[in-house]
Parts: C-alpha cells; sequence; structure tokens
C-alpha cells in the first residue's frame, strides 16, 4: 500500500557529482558571508539547473529532493533552484534539503526488500 502511495508521488533525488563536490568545498565559508562562497553557490545552481529542468519538464515531480551531500548547502540551493525554474515553467515543484542522511539510499533498500518479502509471506498463506 505504502508503495502505490509513493507511485503517485514522483520524487527525484539530486546526488552530488565531482563539478558539484568541487563547488560545496569551495563555498565552505557562506555562512561568514564571503561572497567568493556565494558565487560557489550560484556556480552550483547553474551546474544543477539543467537537469533538474530536464526532469520536471519531462516527469513533472511534486517533490525535488537534493540529496544528502547537498544538505550543508540546501537552504541556499534551493530558493535559487525554485527562482530559475520558474523562470523556464509554469509547473515548479517543492524543492528541499534530504532529511534522511546519507543512510537514505540504504533505508529505501531495505524497505523495498522487506515489502517484497512481506508480499511473498503473505500470498503463500
Amino acid at each position: 500500500m505504502a508503495l502505490e502511495v509513493l507511485a503517485d508521488l514522483p520524487v527525484f533525488e539530486v546526488q552530488e557529482n565531482d563539478a558539484v563536490s568541487e563547488a560545496l568545498n569551495k563555498s565552505g565559508n557562506i555562512g561568514s558571508g564571503d561572497g567568493k562562497a556565494l558565487t560557489e553557490i550560484e556556480h552550483l545552481v547553474d551546474l544543477l539547473t539543467p537537469g533538474i529542468e530536464a526532469l520536471v519538464w519531462t516527469l513533472a515531480p511534486r517533490l525535488v529532493v537534493l540529496g544528502p551531500t547537498l544538505d550543508s548547502a540546501a537552504d541556499l540551493l534551493a530558493p535559487r533552484l525554485l527562482d530559475r525554474l520558474r523562470r523556464s515553467s509554469d509547473v515548479v515543484p517543492e524543492v528541499r534539503g534530504s532529511t534522511l542522511g546519507s543512510a537514505a539510499i540504504m533505508a529505501g533498500a531495505l524497505r523495498t526488500a522487506l515489502d517484497h518479502i512481506e508480499v511473498d509471506l503473505l500470498s503463500h498463506s
């Protein structure tokens, strides 16, 4: 039942890659109002926007989750990404940081495995 509900709510998680990692490392002083750090956040938004736009145009998700490696900058990235998405689309999903941390992928895999086991056990009763 839970999987059926989730199937109606497309969610996409944006993961870190080498370019994103480099931008995040350079933006480490963002809390101190460092101008260079803000420039790196803008650069990171430039890197992320085309891929997220493609997902939004194609699949129209209601939610885009910034993966756990982007959590440290999610409060700065989300509003900027939303602004870019509003410029290019009439339908704009919610954008937010992951609340599950780095264990999210493993937790999802375990939940899926448990759901399949439960279905197998109940179908043989």
